[in-house]
């Protein structure tokens, strides 16, 4: 999950667009909803989390 902001589209439309870790902090949200179904649910929230906490110049 090398992305600073992502997309998710639902029947064509934007319904989210936030950095991983804003959209895996989601209760409800779209992208939360697919990565907890994920078999690698817990290296995806370890690497938002890493890459969340990294400031940038």
């Amino acid at each position: 999950m090398d992305a600073d902001r992502i997309m998710v589209l639902d029947t064509g439309n934007i319904v989210e667009f936030a950095s991983p870790k804003e959209l895996l902090a989601k209760e409800n949200g779209f992208f939360k909803a697919l990565v907890d179904e994920s078999a690698d649910k817990d290296h995806f929230y370890e690497v938002a989390e890493r890459k969340g906490s990294s400031s940038t110049a």
